[in-house]
């Protein structure tokens, strides 16, 4: 069931709620966060369990043909009764907690809803018709993403932010780099070098993109902590590409690309949290407990990251094996 919804990358659902509603600078409502988490956490799992459901045919012939590890469905792990029973439970609990938002919120969720509800739509879009169509399906993909971080920004502030605030950007950014991951992972079956080798490239550029964004005035006191972010994120990530033995299949790749966008994530929270406290004080009148947190919070976010890819997401035996040299070696499979 695990590998059906694809649980590994649920906490990406929830960090990107969970910096939403902080950089969006609205109020703080426990009650309506949690309304959130629990909204997001159901749109993701129907998406995924749609996405297997649906493609149950083509996931037959790839594993017939050797392009993909078969899935739960194909293998029999799960039962096609169990997961349409999945799949329209986590659809019912979407529709409760969009429920629970309006009787929470009242009018001012309006806005939000009709957000939540564009995502869902961009979901069945994606797996009803455009999965297979280049540059429409990761239109789709980008947008579920970013229309997902604008409806929770909009609920939370009770009306829609402005494009160029904070939020928008990250909402922007985050289509942006799922459209360049999705766009890579369409040519997982065909696996062409010279096309895997660009589309890389552009997953590249659509990460370093919000890292070169000028957000306010006080981009220039925060330069430092933002370019440090991006070369250690690049650095880290590089170091499950190219240090693999064997080399990474472009299954695997994509899985690493998806755990990149966390980097993001935190690069947006950092700069929002940094323009804060750049604001009210100068470094030096800070208190001694927020400077540890501003000396401390990026080399700890790379510690989480790095033991999150390689426990969470299953890199650990190619990541600590990688400079064993002898063929002989059994690897255990991802």
């Amino acid at each position: 069931m695990s590998r059906f919804l694809r649980i590994k990358l649920l906490p990406t659902v929830i960090i990107n709620i969970g910096v939403a509603t902080v950089i969006s600078g609205g109020d703080w409502d426990s009650v309506l966060l949690a309304l959130m988490l629990l909204q997001g956490i159901s749109l993701y799992l129907f998406g995924m369990g749609l996405n297997d459901r649906l493609d149950l045919n083509q996931d037959q012939i790839n594993a017939q043909r050797g392009l993909a590890i078969p899935r739960p469905l194909v293998t029999g792990e799960l039962s096609l009764g169990l997961a349409n029973l999945l799949i329209s439970s986590f659809f019912v609990s979407f529709l409760i907690c969009s429920a629970g938002i309006y009787l929470w919120k009242k009018e001012t969720s309006i806005d939000g809803l009709i957000l939540s509800a564009i995502t869902l739509g961009f979901i069945l879009l994606y797996n009803g018709l455009f999965k297979f169509v280049p540059l429409l399906g990761p239109f789709c993909m980008g947008m579920v993403r970013g229309t997902l971080i604008l409806s929770v920004a909009t609920m939370s502030l009770g009306k829609f932010p402005q494009w160029d605030s904070l939020v928008g950007l990250y909402a922007f950014s985050m289509t942006l780099y799922i459209l360049a991951v999705t766009h890579f992972s369409m040519e997982e079956e065909r696996a062409r070098p010279v096309a895997l080798k660009l589309r890389k490239l552009l997953v590249f550029i659509a990460f370093s993109f919000p890292f070169a964004l000028i957000y306010s005035d006080l981009y220039e006191s925060i330069n430092t902590y933002v370019s440090g972010l991006y070369l250690h994120g690049v650095l880290f990530i590089s170091v499950f590409l190219w240090k693999q033995t064997p080399p990474l299949s472009p299954q695997r790749t994509t899985l690493l690309f998806l755990s990149g966008m966390t980097w993001i994530d935190f690069h947006f929270f950092w700069v929002f949290v940094s323009t804060k406290r750049l604001s009210a004080s100068s470094l030096e009148d800070l208190p001694i407990s927020e400077l540890i947190v501003a000396i401390s919070a990026i080399p700890m976010w790379m510690i989480a990251w790095f033991l999150w890819a390689m426990f969470g997401l299953g890199f650990k035996d190619r990541t600590l094996q990688s400079s064993l040299k002898n063929e002989d070696h059994e690897r255990p499979a991802p």
